[in-house]
Order: C-alpha cells, then structure tokens, then sequence
C-alpha cells in the first residue's frame, strides 16, 4: 500500500521470485500482465494468465481491488499450484486475502495519494532535413531521381516556409511530459466480539500522457480511468459454533480510449506516428484548417 501505483497488481513488480510484471501499455485502466515462472513456453512466449482466487472466489484479475484492501497476497507455482487446483493452476495462482474486520471500537483512517507518470523511454525521431536528405541519398542510391531540390532542402533546415516545407514532432504535438493520479480511500473498521465490519470507500482518477486539444468540447481526447470501489466485509458470530461471513462488493468504473484509431485497437495512435514523417504535412494550415490525416 506504500508504493503509489494506480493498480495493485503492478505493486508485485521485484517484490516476489518468480514473478514478472508486463505493463502492455500505458492506457489508463489497463490491466498488467503478470506471468508467474512456469507460465510461459514455446507456444505461448508472452505467457498465460495465473488463476485468481480472492478471498476464495476465483476472479478474472485484480483490477477491482485497492492496494489498501489488501491484507495479504500468497503466490503458489509450479507443482504446488498444480496439486491444489489441478490444471486450472497451471499458470500459477494468485491468492489474495482483503482486510477483515476487529474486535474494537470504530476507527477511520482517510488517505490522498498523488502520483505522477513519466516516459520512460522517449523515441528520437529524425526532423524534416534529415529525413529528406536521407530520403534522396535512398533514391540516389537506387539510381532513382532525387525527391527533394537543394532549395527545398534549405526551406527544410531553416524553416523558411512551414506551412510548405514543414517540420514537425509527431511524437511531442501527442504526449505530454508528465501525467498524473489521484486516490483517496476510507477506511471503517471496527465491532464487537460477535459482530466485526470492515468498509472501504476507494476512489481513482489516473489519466494518460496525451495531451487534450479540446478542438470539440463534446469530446475529450486525453484517456482516463475513473473508478470508485467500495467493498464491506462483514463477520458474525451466531452462536459458540456458527459463523457467518459475508463479503460485498460494488465497482463503478468510466475509461476513456484514445489509444487507438478505427477498431478493434488494429491502429494504435504510437504506431501511426512512427509511420509518419515530420516533412509529409504541417499541423495546421495558415487559414487554421488541419494539414492532412
């Protein structure tokens, strides 16, 4: 709970043998890959899902639980996996315990978390001359006729005319340096010796390094990942020999996608702007209209 992830799944990244952490990409609400040794082989090199048994109900992932709600995580691999579930644990298995409630008087605790995201690594990509320069030396060398004239090249190098000749960083007009997250939990804890009650009320705002243009209003193009958790969970003892145990939890959860263009995520916007020469069109025209698509 001390490391300020957006997701408790990534908190596991260097904290356990055995067990990598894949982050597919940086969108907002994106679930990480975890891959527990044992999980991978020839067919299948990226891995396969671990089993997720959570306070012994087995779940699709651990997307839906805040870091705070977490009393303890065992991890079982290998054969020790296998001779518990058989082949649904195959892949490994995560087990996760959320926090319960105690014999004591009522107790809240409230906690703001503020995280910032960085790039962590940042493309270089070649600006207008050279990409024009290197395309000629390209065409000459196939005894082909050069693109571009040496005037040309010069309104390239000394940005003479943009909006003809332009040069532009497809990579910084998209990403911003920085994003950043914000969590605020509440915790209630507390009871009797027959009836113990823990609540959380668990709250997330984390939103992505592109940057929002708002050229419409109506739309927002930066992703973000807005949840709001709340999980009670409640034990009763009935008589000396009877126990009761219930477990409640309600997720609502708003993601914005930016990350892709057309369907079926096929285009990712990374992939379009890496194809996509900083000489070929300028943002905008002069008149305000857009420079190409």
């Amino acid at each position: 709970k001390n490391v300020p992830y957006a997701n408790a799944a990534s908190a596991l990244q260097g904290t356990v043998s055995g067990v990598r952490v894949q982050s597919i990409s940086g969108q907002p609400g994106a679930e990480p890959r975890i891959i527990v040794r044992g999980g991978t082989s020839i067919n299948n090199p990226n891995g396969a899902t671990p089993l997720y048994i959570i306070d012994g109900v087995m779940r699709a992932n651990m997307v839906h639980i805040a870091s705070e709600d977490i009393e303890s995580i065992q991890i079982l691999k290998d054969a020790v996996a296998s001779a518990l579930y058989g082949v649904r644990g195959g892949n490994g298995v995560i087990l996760v315990t959320t926090k319960r409630g105690h014999n004591d008087k009522l107790k809240v605790t409230a906690k703001y978390q503020y995280g910032i995201s960085s790039q962590f690594r940042k493309p270089e990509f070649a600006d207008a001359y050279t990409y024009a320069n290197s395309l000629n030396t390209a065409l000459a060398l196939d005894g082909l006729n050069t693109r571009y004239q040496p005037n040309e090249l010069d309104a390239f190098k000394n940005n003479t005319y943009p909006y003809e000749y332009p040069n532009v960083n497809w990579w910084d007009e998209v990403y911003n340096k920085i994003s950043d997250n914000h969590r605020l939990n509440l915790t209630f804890d507390g009871g009797s010796n027959r009836f113990r009650y823990y609540s959380i009320i668990d709250y997330m705002h984390d939103t992505a390094l592109f940057k929002d243009k708002k050229a419409d209003g109506r739309y927002s193009t930066k992703p973000s990942d807005v949840r709001l958790n709340i999980r009670t969970n409640i034990d009763v003892d009935l008589t000396s020999s009877t126990f009761f145990k219930v477990g409640i939890l309600g997720k609502l959860q708003e993601t914005n996608n930016a990350y892709s263009i057309g369907t079926n995520n096929t285009n990712l916007l990374a992939g379009i702007i890496y194809n996509t020469p900083s000489a070929v069109f300028p943002v905008r025209h002069a008149d305000g209209t857009y420079g190409g698509n």
